[in-house]
Order: C-alpha cells, then structure tokens, then sequence
C-alpha cells in the first residue's frame, strides 16, 4: 500500500498566486467574460497544481487530495440529487402550485418580504436545513414574489436570509451540531449563546423587509398576471390539502431525526404516490420527472420558468461545481496555505477583540478559498481553540464566532456550495440577492462589535455553562 505524504507548506507568494487566481477566475471569467463557472473552477485548481509543482508537490500528493475531496463531497452531493428528485416530484404533486395558489389569496405584496423571511426562518428551524428550505417554500416565494412584481433580488435576500436563521439556530441543523463539537461546547449552550446576537439581528431583518415591502409591489399593475397564475394552477391541478401532506411528513421526518438522505427519500416517495393518486401521473411518467423535472408547456412564460426545474440532471452543474470547490479547498489545506497566512496574522489575536474578529475574518476567508461551508467551521475552530482557552473564554463564545462567520456567509460567495445552492434553487444569481441578504452579512458585524466592546464575550463564571475551557 502506498504510503501517504504531505505537501510541504506552501510558501506566501504561491499562496497570493493561488488565491487571486481563483478570484479573479471567478469575478472576471464569470461576471465578465462569460465563462461557465465549471471552466473557470477547473482553470484555478490547474494553476493551484502548477504553482505547488514548481514548488516541489508530487502528483501522487494531488490524487491523494482528489480522493480526500471525494469522500468530503459524496453525502453533499448525493443530498443534493435527492432534493432535485424531490423538487420535481413536489412540482408533479402540486405540493408547490398549491402553496403558491394559497399564497397569492392570501399573503399581501406590502408585507410578502417580511412573510417570506419569517415562513423561511420558521420551516429552516423546524427541518435544520438551508438547502431543504430554499428548494421547497423557497421556490414557491420566488413565484409568488414575480407575479407579485417584488425585486427578485429582494425576495432572493429574504428567502436566504430566513433559510440560514433556522440553519444556524436549529438544534437539528448540521452546522448547529458541528461548531460546538469543534469548540468543545455544549449545543444547547451554544443556541443559547447565539440568541444573544441573532434574535435582534433577525429582528432588524423583519424591519428592514417591512419597509421595503412597502415600497415594492402595489398590488395593482400586477392584478391581471396574479389572476392569469391563478386560473393557470387552477387548470392544470388538482389543488387540495393533500398536496401539503409532503412538507408536513418532512416536518415529522426530520422531528423524528431520521438521516436526511433517507427522509428525503421517503418524502420523494410519498409525492410520487400523491401525484399519480391526484394528479394523473404515472409510474413512468413521474419517472421521468424523477430524473428530468417537469416538461409540460403551460403557455405561459413565467409558469413555465417556475414548474419546468427539478429532477436529478437539474443538479448536475451544482454537484460538478461544489465538487470542484472542496477539490480545490483540500488542496490549499494539505499544502499549508491557510497555515501560511495564520502564521503572519497571530499578532491580531492579542486581545479578545482581535481573536474575535480574526476568527470570525478566516471563517469567511475559508468560506471563500474552500468553497464548503463546512471546512469554515472546522478548520478556523482548530486553529483558534487554543486561544481561546489561553483567554479562559467559555467555548460557546468561539463556536457562535465560527456560526457568524462560516455559516451565514456561506450564500454570499458564488462558488461556495451555499450560494451555487441558492442560484441555482432560486434562478437569482448570488451579486443579485447578495445585498437583500441582510441576516447573513448583518451577523458577521454583529459578532465583531461583540468582540471589541466585550459585550457577550463570557469567561468561566460569568454565566451558568455545561462545559468551561478550565476544566481541560
């Protein structure tokens, strides 16, 4: 068996090459020229490979960091061909037609922004997860907001904003689960400590959508299009509480804390029975479906840009790309480069401040390198633990900085798996919804006020807490 070896530590300019690179890839070769994101993701891994050659890194070195890479991203990817399996067999079962059908009676275009990030915040606390909200309600408030004549951008930002509330507060959110582990603290200690910074940010967040609302989507210009959706629904299905079974069972599915991959399977399995059993579909229809979304021509174009999406191949591109995202950030972590650049900032961590703000800085500089939200978490709370110990902080104070900074800014970079999961979800490009994301960025600032005036940075007994750093 061969045996493995380790990159040796990239050197600073290698690592400035590497990193500008890959942004500029992305910023210009995206934005500007055009360029598929998949081609420019290719073209920065390419560039990592020959700097780190130059600098004496074997082949074997990257294959072995290819198949690292693997085995981070294959649960990601496969719950991610599950919830475009699971999109369009909700699209095919009228779970989503009926949810918008309902919405547009009810729910008012001066108060459909503040409506869609609290549905947003309340359904991500109750499943734990991003990705399951914005590819099931949120598609539906993306509808409902177009026909509504709301800025998509607006409705992009408050549906993100929700989705992520609930994936960084929600006792069943991954996320929730792994910042405490990697800092050594209790979970319920750390949502505890996270409500201090979060309730009044989301709170700011209901604000600042209200006002919007008010200035957005009259009600009026828009009438005769809300009615056109409305008999459109109204023709092609069957609208009936049955259609919301699904949502609900993914509800009770996940407060049972059945595995993701597997309640979404069984929810996939379930929408398919309802749309044959309601909907006129069959085996091999819903088949097709599964597997390619929904074909159907409507006769309208914004019906159709809305219910023609979902299905395994709809993901194909997500997969390819947040695949590319964790080859690349495993690469730059074998080869020292986030080593190299904490080594020249370790006179930043002197106060607690500055060890806040430096923690929640490289969570976001991760997030942007690596392109996993996961590896934002983890690899800033193993460089800073110690640190945080040496200041007697208690560990809940380093894991609500790594949730500020790794989890809510994870939809706010393009090629990290949270914004491609929300682009390609919603069909709003990430620069669209970036700004209307005010919970995610808004967060961030929150924690680095925090540090700087003290305010919630608790040492042990301070305050009551299951775990202290004193203890080790």
């Amino acid at each position: 068996m061969k045996e493995k070896q380790e990159f040796k530590q990239c050197n600073i300019p290698g690592a400035i090459i590497m990193v500008i690179f890959m942004v500029l890839a992305v910023l210009v070769g995206v934005s500007w020229l055009k360029i598929d994101l998949i081609v420019a993701m290719f073209a920065a891994i390419f560039v990592a490979i020959v700097v780190l050659m130059l600098q004496g890194a074997k082949w074997e070195l990257f294959e072995q960091a290819f198949e690292e890479a693997g085995r981070i991203a294959t649960t990601p990817t496969i719950i991610l061909l599950v919830v475009g399996c699971l999109i369009g067999s909700w699209m095919a079962c009228g779970t989503i037609p009926s949810i918008i059908y309902w919405g547009l009676h009810i729910i008012s275009p001066q108060f459909f922004l503040m409506t869609a990030f609290l549905m947003c915040a309340v359904v991500s606390t109750m499943i734990g997860s991003s990705i399951s909200t914005v590819a099931t309600i949120g598609i539906a408030l993306v509808a409902m907001g177009d026909v509504m004549g709301i800025s998509v951008a607006m409705t992009g930002g408050a549906i993100v904003s929700g989705s992520y509330f609930g994936d960084k507060m929600s006792p069943m959110s991954d996320t929730t689960n792994l910042a405490p582990a990697v800092s050594e603290a209790n979970i319920f200690d750390h949502i505890k400590s996270m409500m201090y910074t979060t309730i009044p940010v989301a709170v700011i967040c209901i604000i600042i959508f209200t006002v919007l609302g008010f200035g957005s989507g009259n009600g009026t210009s828009t009438s005769a299009e809300i009615e056109e959706m409305l008999t459109l629904l109204d023709n092609n299905f069957n609208i009936s509480v049955i259609c919301i079974i699904p949502p609900i069972l993914l509800l009770v599915l996940n407060f049972m804390k059945i595995p993701a991959v597997l309640a979404l399977l069984i929810n996939v399995f379930v929408s398919t029975i309802i749309a044959c059993l309601i909907q006129g579909e069959t085996f091999m229809s819903m088949m097709s479906v599964l597997y390619g979304g929904l074909s159907v021509d409507y006769g309208n174009a914004a019906v159709n840009r809305l219910l023609q999406r979902g299905g395994v191949s709809y993901m194909f591109w997500t997969v390819i790309v947040g695949i590319q995202s964790v080859a690349f950030g495993v690469i730059l972590e074998k080869a020292g480069v986030f080593k190299a650049f904490i080594e020249r900032i370790a006179f930043a961590m002197k106060t607690e401040g500055r060890l806040q703000c430096t923690t929640i800085i490289s969570c976001i500089i991760v997030n942007i390198l690596t392109g996993e939200q996961y590896m934002s978490i983890v690899l800033p709370g193993k460089m800073y633990v110690e640190e945080y110990k040496k200041k007697d902080l208690l560990p809940q104070v380093l894991s609500r900085a790594l949730e500020g900074g790794g989890t809510v800014t994870a939809p706010l970079i393009p090629w990290n798996q949270g914004g491609l999961n929300c682009t390609r979800l919603m069909g709003i490009s990430t620069y669209q919804y970036l700004p209307f994301a005010f919970l995610c960025w808004l967060l961030p600032i929150t924690e680095i006020i925090c540090g700087f005036t003290g305010k919630f940075m608790w040492h042990t007994g301070e305050i009551k807490s299951q775990k202290t750093y004193s203890e080790k």
